[in-house]
């Protein structure tokens, strides 16, 4: 039994437990902050559907790593894994994507919104507030939440790959099933004695 336990998938499921749940303190945190003269505003990641997936993908990395402490089968093992590394690569991977288009994505939705109010055309509002970013009165930056998702589904996916690879303890020599060991040969069947005959009886 204590082999058995030594042999649990404990890198498995810390990767996959600590990484879960960086992806979802890190959805309820400012992805982005937008500055202009003299205020500001945060968005967090639960404000849009990619935070509400990051989310989502957290729960399901921090119930993966409980699952795959709990089975013993190298295929259910394998198949958590699987599962774990797909979450962990959907966290990640939205999290780096709208880290990458953070200022794109703003520029779309605030130029809509002005083109809108103001009933001006949407090329001319865009290009009017890219000057304003090139000339410093806007401004975007990152925030910890978008790291902290990004980072929790990096380690989503390497606890994927530890459940994936995790080793299934083999049975105690002796035990039920266990195969023999090495260079083993079962010894001969004993053979049957010899069977005594009746001496004839006398006169």
């Amino acid at each position: 039994m204590q082999e058995e336990q030594a042999r649990k998938p404990a890198a498995a499921l810390g990767l996959m437990a600590v990484g879960g749940a960086l992806c979802v303190i890190g959805a309820f945190m400012a992805w982005a902050r937008v500055e202009a003269s003299g205020f500001s505003v945060s968005s967090k990641g639960t404000d849009g559907t990619d935070g509400w997936v990051a989310l989502a993908c957290g729960v399901l990395l921090v119930l993966l790593g409980v699952g795959t402490w709990a089975v013993s089968s190298k295929g259910a093992r394998r198949g958590l894994g699987i599962l774990a590394l797909l979450a962990g690569l959907a966290a990640g991977g939205l999290g780096t994507w709208d880290a990458v288009s953070a200022e794109d994505s703003f520029v779309d939705a605030l130029s809509e919104q002005l083109s809108d109010q103001f009933g001006l055309p949407t090329a001319e509002v865009e290009t009017q507030v890219r000057q304003a970013l090139d000339a410093g009165e806007l401004s975007i930056s990152l925030q910890a939440g978008i790291y902290l998702v990004i980072a929790g589904g990096a380690l989503g996916l390497l606890g994927g790959f530890a459940g994936m690879s995790s080793r299934v303890p083999a049975p105690a020599a002796g035990a039920p099933g266990a195969a023999p060991p090495s260079g083993w040969v079962a010894p001969p069947e004993p053979s049957a004695p010899p069977s005594e005959e009746t001496p004839p009886a006398e006169g």
